[in-house]
């Protein structure tokens, strides 16, 4: 998937309404490349501790920060590693209590602070009552 879009902004004196400035702005987005595909049950009112395993598939050792497209359901609670060529690491995560079922589709994203490269793990959380 990706996509390109472009707006344009006017800046403007607030009394005399005199243009100012004009601003074209292009956007291009693409999705993310997903290396990791994660399905978790958490139990319904509880936090769930867990873990992610990560691992640098570069030959170079890389400084990599975590960020997470929901930080209101799922916490990185180290979102700084490095790893040298091949080094694997379990990234502890939280994941926060829901009052009821529901499930919710998260993004972590690493990026390599050196290089800007980004991938994407996939958490597919299913909040079921426990047995």
């Amino acid at each position: 998937y990706s996509s390109a879009a472009s707006d344009v902004y006017k800046r403007q004196d607030v009394n005399t309404r005199e243009l100012l400035a004009r601003y074209l702005i292009r956007y291009d987005v693409e999705m993310p490349h997903i290396t990791y595909k994660y399905n978790i049950k958490a139990p319904i009112g509880e936090v769930a501790k867990t873990g992610m395993m990560f691992q640098n598939s570069t030959p170079q050792k890389h400084d990599y920060e975590f960020s997470t497209s929901h930080p209101e359901i799922l916490n990185i609670l180290q979102n700084e590693f490095t790893l040298g060529p091949g080094d694997k690491m379990q990234i502890p995560i939280i994941i926060k209590a829901m009052d009821k079922p529901k499930q919710a589709q998260i993004l972590i994203f690493a990026q390599e602070k050196d290089t800007n490269k980004h991938e994407a793990m996939v958490f597919t959380i299913s909040y079921v009552l426990q047995q």
